[in-house]
């Protein structure tokens, strides 16, 4: 599961599907970027469902 992750990793392939395979990539970047972890909770066929965490208080708590 931990591939779908990866850049430019796309799940169907095939030139009906547009997307280059960084969508998922880059969000989990975002969120570790925050001290927080996004991971696939479900993968049916109807879909997938993700969850993402984010720390109440981050590590590097500065005021901007």
């Amino acid at each position: 599961a931990g591939m779908i992750f990866e850049r430019y990793r796309r799940a169907v392939r095939n030139d009906s599907s547009r997307g280059v395979g960084l969508g998922l990539h880059v969000s989990r970047q975002i969120v570790r970027a925050h001290g927080g972890e996004l991971t696939l909770a479900e993968n049916t066929s109807s879909g997938c469902r993700f969850i993402f965490t984010l720390p109440v208080h981050p590590k590097n708590n500065q005021e901007a």
